[in-house]
């Protein structure tokens, strides 16, 4: 583990309980929206683009020669973050598996609460699979934004839309009602915390439960799925998502590849290529996405 992942798990262990006083204005100051000051990532380009309605910003290899198109929800909790905030992960993750990274601008919680993530996302699906062969389309969502791109991928399952070749996780949110044992065994070592979280799910919830699959896919029926890569932090609040989740969707005859990775906490790859930990997280979803989708050579 490097120096400064060291030094920012110390700030972090020290800092966590600030974090059950965040309000959602709080979490936004720093994430967004509005979206704050973009970065540049060495081997990437960004540009805005338009998708079913909604604001989108592609991260693409500068070649732009790309193996797929990667529909990917940022992180946030449901409640905060724009497709910027997560530049140096999507941009890392565009030039290392060469794909053009479709980030989309979902509409939020507490404003608007479920399903309205989970609707956008699906149009957002419906629109790419219009012009992209769903054998090289990609879903993919961080933390809250995988909480959503999970809903989606179900109610378009439901639906008999064509499925996505591959679906990525990373550090996600399956379980709303919060049983995971990792929210008491990690208390204090992770970014997150329990009240912290359970304000993010009680705006993202509403009216609903949230023992409702349709909101916790823990619960839901996980069968007939594509394959899924669950990439998660050892000291991750919600760890045990990703494990009773992988578990679960295994279980019910589809494949999910489980990755733990020791002694990194939630959102670990959020940093791109400034980490070596991060770069190492990015490397391992690139080399599962190129496995996944057969790519010995680059399309267009």
């Amino acid at each position: 583990m490097s120096l400064r992942y060291r030094v920012m798990r110390r700030v972090i262990a020290k800092t966590a309980a600030s974090r059950d006083a965040f309000t959602v204005a709080q979490l936004r100051s720093f994430q967004g929206p509005p979206a704050p000051k973009p970065v540049d990532v060495a081997g990437a380009r960004f540009r805005p683009e338009s998708l079913a309605g909604l604001a989108v910003e592609i991260a693409e290899p500068e070649s732009g020669d790309t193996i797929a198109d990667v529909l990917y929800l940022h992180g946030g909790g449901c409640v905060a973050g724009t497709p910027s905030t997560q530049r140096r992960l999507v941009g890392s993750l565009a030039r290392e598996a060469a794909v053009r990274v479709w980030s989309i601008d979902y509409r939020l919680a507490p404003e608007h609460p479920y399903p309205a993530g989970a609707d956008d996302t699906v149009a957002a699906y419906q629109a790419l699979l219009e012009h992209v062969d769903p054998a090289r389309l990609v879903l993919s969502g961080e933390s809250g934004g995988a909480v959503i791109a999970l809903a989606a991928l179900l109610r378009a399952r439901d639906a008999r839309l064509a499925m996505p070749a591959a679906v990525v996780l990373l550090c996600p949110w399956t379980d709303l009602t919060l049983s995971g044992e990792s929210t008491v065994e990690n208390a204090g070592k992770d970014m997150l915390t329990p009240a912290f979280i359970e304000m993010c799910r009680d705006a993202y919830v509403g009216s609903n439960e949230p023992s409702d699959p349709a909101l916790s896919p823990l619960f839901a029926d996980l069968s007939s799925l594509p394959p899924m890569l669950l990439q998660v932090g050892e000291l991750d609040l919600i760890r045990d998502d990703s494990v009773r989740f992988a578990k679960a969707a295994n279980d019910a005859g589809s494949v999910a590849d489980l990755r733990v990775w020791p002694g990194m906490g939630h959102g670990f790859t959020g940093t791109g290529d400034d980490l070596p930990e991060s770069r190492a997280g990015i490397a391992e979803v690139a080399t599962w996405l190129r496995k996944q989708l057969g790519a010995g050579t680059r399309g267009s």
